[in-house]
């Protein structure tokens, strides 16, 4: 491969043995060839690191560290990066193999973007589901003109099928070492509210929802710092405020669900309830004995392909 590659192709790795080969493969067959893959394995304990060392193809680099967690590993991906620009990829998920491809043709178009998507499916227990991004049609290609607002119901972005310039890294710092949990959520915001972003509404990437990716009590209760990290911008800042009650949200409902109710009553007043429907309303104002039955259904419909949204 003569030149630098056109894409850094960033992975970081933690104990996916059972998920890489499928995902490093599907960054192998992609129909764009223009790119190196950069897998970090963050101390894996299991066999993944055993099943990729001895691969033969010059494009893929893999580094060890010590764990530190995957904003970490994301981190000493991009600094090792020779390409202008990132494309993130989750060690348990997918890509079509039209992928960069489409996000190739996407930063040609709009070369004055700082951070490109494309649609995906979602994936859980082999059921999948299409992604339905708030005021957009399917394949939509074009500038967001209101990120946080058309973020509200599924992710414009997320670290699987998103790209970045790599000269956007020097004005936003990479992942936020500091948070445990939120970090992807918080990169994406730092960068939209920096840069444009521009979307390829179709469906070249899989992201798999498994029991290892759903929201436990320690992320959740992790996340509070989070959510009070762009307060002093979400008074000019109407779609920011939105979105971060969003958050809140979700958050105030796990803790009531925990028996938390202090806690989730504080993060609950902190939300301008003009940014919560009707039902959103109702249903956080149910009985413990009400809300936990349907939290439940909920996780057993999303294991079953439905994936409810009982909260938007």
């Amino acid at each position: 491969m003569k030149g630098s590659p056109f894409f850094s192709v960033i992975i970081p790795l933690y104990n996916k043995e059972k998920y890489i080969l499928k995902t490093l493969e599907s960054v192998i067959n992609q129909s764009f060839k223009n790119f190196e893959v950069i897998i970090v394995d963050d101390g894996s304990t299991d066999e993944s690191f055993a099943l990729i060392e001895n691969i033969e193809d010059i494009r893929i680099k893999i580094f060890r560290v010590e764990n530190q967690g995957a904003s970490s590993a994301r981190n000493y991906g991009m600094q090792k990066a020779k390409s202008d620009y990132i494309a993130f990829l989750d060690a348990d998920d997918l890509w079509l193999n039209n992928h960069l491809q489409v996000l190739f043709d996407l930063i040609q178009e709009f070369p004055e973007a700082g951070l490109f998507s494309t649609g995906y499916l979602i994936s859980y227990n082999s059921h999948k589901k299409r992604a339905v991004i708030k005021g957009f049609p399917d394949e939509f290609k074009g500038i967001t003109t209101n990120f946080f607002k058309n973020n509200l119901y599924a992710s414009i972005v997320n670290s699987s099928i998103s790209a970045i310039k790599k000269s956007v890294l020097k004005n936003v710092n990479g992942f936020d070492l500091n948070l445990r949990s939120g970090q992807d959520t918080d990169f994406w915001i730092r960068i939209a509210l920096n840069y444009k972003v521009a979307l390829h509404n179709i469906v070249t990437g899989i992201y798999i929802k498994n029991d290892e990716s759903l929201s436990n009590s320690k992320s959740v209760k992790e996340r509070i710092k989070f959510l009070n990290k762009f307060t002093h911008l979400e008074t000019t800042n109407k779609g920011l405020k939105s979105y971060m009650d969003m958050n809140r949200y979700s958050v105030a409902i796990y803790y009531k669900i925990l028996n938390e109710d202090k806690i989730s009553q504080s993060i609950y007043d902190a939300i301008s309830k003009d940014n919560l429907s009707l039902k959103q309303r109702l249903i956080y104002n149910l009985p413990l004995f009400l809300l936990k039955p349907l939290y439940s259904l909920k996780k057993s419909l999303d294991k079953k392909g439905l994936f409810l949204n009982l909260y938007r």
